[in-house]
């Protein structure tokens, strides 16, 4: 009796001890300096007149997807037309051809047109900062 008393004592201290398990984990962080020192505006002169420009994208071009396609044609809008740097009141029409093999379209051209503008009149302003 007292050999099973000795072996069953054994046995449940190694099945506690062998249950009890602990996990620690850590986390550092780190304050991260977030706030605006300086801000910067500037005034935009748009052209008067509307300008339009059809662009036949690559195919390197057209992996990128019809946003790559778009801003692709704007940035050629750009460059040929006036040199600006942005372009007001963008609009696109796409051309697509449909692919029954592949079963998708692809893009065979893109009409942009709007308004260029140039940014000028740099200035600072100060942030509006809630404290």
């Amino acid at each position: 009796m007292k050999k099973i008393f000795s072996i069953i004592c054994v046995a449940s201290v190694a099945l506690m001890a062998a249950s009890c398990t602990t996990t620690i984990k850590t986390a550092k962080t780190v304050d991260v300096n977030s706030s605006v020192y300086t801000a910067t505006a500037a005034d935009l002169d748009i052209a008067s007149e509307r300008v339009t420009y059809t662009y036949v994208p690559t195919a390197d071009i057209r992996r990128g997807g019809l946003d790559n396609v778009k801003n692709a044609a704007e940035m050629e809008l750009l460059q040929k037309h006036s040199n600006a740097d942005v372009l007001v009141g963008a609009e696109y029409v796409v051309s697509k051809s449909w692919n029954p093999i592949l079963m998708k379209s692809k893009v065979k051209s893109i009409t942009v047109s709007g308004y260029p503008a140039k940014y000028k009149n740099f200035r600072s302003v100060e942030p509006n900062v809630n404290k």
